[in-house]
């Protein structure tokens, strides 16, 4: 079990913002759930420290009493997660143009001072609504390492090519990601002038506070935990096949599974493979995963890509050992406060055996590992919300 957070350290960076007359608008896919729900509110956390204020558009139909204060309810993603078919490609298509009226009728009505576009569909929204006349200030904020998001697949490479016609548009390209801010300029073709990287930021007393939160559910022994929405990106099958390694080295804990999605029944199926389906629990969705992170042996993190990933930075804050693998800006955003898997992305994601065996070593000994505090503590100086926030509205003041 790991310790108490205060172990890494308090909030340094508590610095008061002075307050923007800004009245900003987060324009998001939804707020339902997931990692897009948390960048969502975690920007509007951040940016009401410095602007007057913060609103959220969500793409997807809005849930009633929900975060979002404005709704083009229009399907996106959600609906065609669950199911993939023809039609609903047909549906979305036609939806952009219904979506690019109503987005417009909002910004006459409200008359927002700037807006802040999160993945790909909103920005593209946002984008050709200025070329239609719409006059207002645009920053596209990049949470993905679209170099990778975008690779696969005919649905991601016509997004990819909107997004390489369409992106030039805006007034500001936000990253993330310290990778993702190198690569743009190259994918998109986006002014390097007018491209700029600023890391997530925390509340990390809020974070410490939370962690201290009993668990929803109780898991009984010691375990092992891999948090994110289970789809391709975040490599569950990854943990699957370390974790059964890890069994064969004699690890008594069981394996958890935080978070919901399409890959659910096949991951379960991998792990009936692997022997080891009565030792991995998939607890679904969880509003306040900190507890698990603070308590668990060890935090496994398997993405094949990411942006800057909050679940190993939160789970770091709070006192959570963590081993990651490899994806791309993953050494410049967790720096020395992580363990690392040795072994190449792309041969863990294929579960070659020599592979795999390696990390389920380096996962043991991550579990023995003293915390590194010192290491920890910078990250939380650098990711402060303070900070983070008086850059980003700087950044949006600057386009006035």
């Amino acid at each position: 079990m790991r310790s108490d957070p205060d172990r890494v350290g308090e909030q340094t960076d508590c610095v008061e913002n002075p307050v923007s007359s800004l009245n900003v608008l987060i324009f998001t896919t939804d707020v339902h759930a997931g990692g897009i729900k948390a960048s969502t509110l975690r920007l509007r956390e951040m940016l009401a420290d410095g602007v007057s204020n913060v609103s959220i558009l969500s793409y997807e139909p809005a849930e009633e009493g929900g975060e979002a204060d404005y709704s083009l309810g229009l399907p996106l993603v959600r609906e065609f997660q669950a199911n993939a078919r023809w039609d609903y490609d047909l549906r979305r298509a036609m939806g952009i143009l219904v979506a690019v009226l109503r987005f417009r009728r909002l910004m006459r009505n409200e008359r927002f001072d700037a807006v802040v576009s999160m993945s790909y569909g909103p920005s593209i929204v946002a984008l050709m609504a200025k070329k239609f006349g719409l006059d207002f200030k645009l920053v596209v904020s990049e949470r993905q390492d679209p170099s990778r998001d975008l690779a696969a697949g005919w649905r991601k490479r016509l997004v990819r090519s909107l997004c390489g016609w369409m992106y030039r548009g805006s007034d500001l390209y936000h990253c993330n990601s310290p990778v993702a801010a190198e690569r743009a300029p190259v994918l998109f073709n986006v002014s390097p002038k007018k491209t700029l990287y600023i890391p997530n930021g925390y509340d990390f007393s809020q974070l410490d506070e939370q962690s201290l939160a009993p668990p929803v559910s109780a898991i009984s022994g010691p375990y092992v935990v891999s948090c994110g929405r289970l789809n391709e990106q975040k490599g569950q099958h990854i943990a699957i096949a370390v974790f059964a390694g890890m069994a064969k080295l004699g690890y008594k804990g069981v394996l958890v599974f935080i978070g919901d999605g399409s890959l659910r029944e096949s991951l379960e199926a991998r792990a009936e493979m692997s022997g080891v389906s009565d030792r991995v629990v998939f607890l679904g969705a969880v509003d306040n995963p900190l507890p698990y992170f603070r308590q668990a042996d060890l935090v496994l993190v398997t993405s094949l890509w990411e942006g800057f990933a909050n679940v190993p930075v939160e789970a770091m804050a709070v006192g959570g050992r963590v081993i990651s693998t490899r994806w791309s800006g993953a050494k410049e955003v967790l720096q020395d406060a992580a363990d690392f898997f040795s072994s190449d992305l792309d041969a863990l994601d294929r579960c070659d055996k020599a592979a795999v065996a390696i990390a389920s070593t380096e996962a043991m000994a991550a579990i023995a590992e003293l915390p590194r505090l010192a290491a920890v503590q910078s990250l939380r100086e650098q990711y402060g919300y303070a900070g983070t926030s008086r850059r980003f509205v700087a950044a949006i003041e600057g386009l006035r």
